[in-house]
């Protein structure tokens, strides 16, 4: 009798394993989880499994899951599939339980019960469905379930996960740009938002000025150049009037979704670096109504306003996962008194997943 141990993410995938490698006569002599290291260990299932002999290897230099995975072609590992159709991770290959065991159906059950607690409590961040239940599979996969049962450690590898992928924008390469014009819908909060990142620029020792190119509305200019005396900033309703030395934030036409012309919008931004503003407490669909209007002036970063109106901050990291923009930061309140803050990758995770 010929006796092997096979190592994987998940039973599943040992079970494919020993499937492939083994036939489909093997007979399942014991499972068991290991982990390697203490904090985000990963874990694996290693299964031991016997049949009568040997069965012809399909790769004579695989000795682990990952290696065969990554020196033998999918084809050949996984035969009875269209891999070439299918993008879905093999870790993540769904089987038949009516073929397993009473204990490995249980296994199996409990998985899913894990996903399933993992996936509600990243719904309820306010992340969308399809990439809540993402992150709970790379969240079952990528942690041990000692370190998950921990709530501390728990949300550590909530803010790891949430984190990846997501770009920011430090404040050097932020004021590294001659001039940035907000693009966004009225009472997004645009001329607020300009105040606090003229009030960021002097805390960073950068000449800064601001300047108002909306025409159609004087109240707002008005009120910019009011701001601009308060807190000791150049204003100027000319680009050509401001001092090219400078940063420049020019304030500018609301986008507008029903139809209207955005030419003025469009001129202000040529040549210029446009910022997406949005308001983050506005639903996700609406959010991404103007996004699909904004994207094209081509915008180059994003800044979520009115920040301390949302409880489900998951709709922020569904926007940055979808437009694939980096973020400046954050407006807290739409009060210029309180600071703009810019965040890592890292500290926006947290903010997401704070209760």
């Amino acid at each position: 009798m010929f006796v092997k141990k096979f190592e994987a993410p998940s039973l599943e995938d040992a079970l494919k394993l020993i499937k492939t490698e083994m036939g489909p006569e093997a007979l399942i002599l014991s499972t068991q989880e290991k982990r390697s290291g203490k904090l985000f260990s990963r874990r694996l299932v290693e299964v031991t499994a016997a049949c009568e002999k040997k069965q012809p290897s399909k790769s004579t230099k695989s000795k682990t899951y990952s290696a065969q995975l990554s020196k033998t072609p999918l084809e050949e590992v996984f035969p009875q599939q269209d891999v070439k159709s299918k993008t879905k991770p093999a870790k993540y290959i769904e089987i038949d339980s009516h073929n397993l065991d009473k204990a490995e159906k249980n296994y199996v059950v409990r998985q899913q019960n894990e996903l399933s607690k993992f996936e509600a409590g990243f719904k309820t961040l306010g992340i969308s469905e399809d990439r809540a239940l993402d992150l709970s599979k790379k969240m079952n996969s990528d942690f041990s379930k000692s370190d998950l049962s921990d709530p501390d450690l728990l949300y550590k590898a909530k803010v790891k996960l949430l984190s990846q992928g997501v770009r920011t924008l430090t404040p050097a390469e932020f004021f590294k740009k001659r001039s940035w014009v907000p693009v966004g819908v009225a009472g997004a909060g645009k001329t607020t938002l300009l105040v606090k990142l003229a009030l960021a620029a002097k805390d960073y020792e950068k000449s800064v000025s601001l300047i108002s190119l909306d025409s159609r509305k004087f109240s707002g200019r008005s009120e910019l150049a009011g701001y601009a005396k308060l807190i000791k900033v150049p204003f100027f309703c000319e680009i050509n009037q401001s001092n090219a030395e400078k940063m420049r934030l020019i304030d500018s036409p609301a986008l507008s979704l029903n139809g209207e012309s955005n030419t003025s919008l469009e001129k202000a931004c040529v040549e210029r670096s446009p910022l997406l503003v949005l308001d983050a407490s506005s639903r996700f669909s609406e959010l991404m109504r103007q996004v699909d209007y904004a994207m094209k002036f081509h915008p180059e970063a994003i800044c979520f306003t009115k920040c301390d109106n949302v409880e489900e901050r998951g709709v922020i990291y569904d926007v940055l996962k979808s437009t694939q923009l980096p973020l400046v930061g954050l407006s807290l309140s739409s009060s210029f008194k309180t600071k703009f803050k810019f965040l890592t990758p890292v500290e926006l995770a947290a903010y997401i997943a704070k209760d």
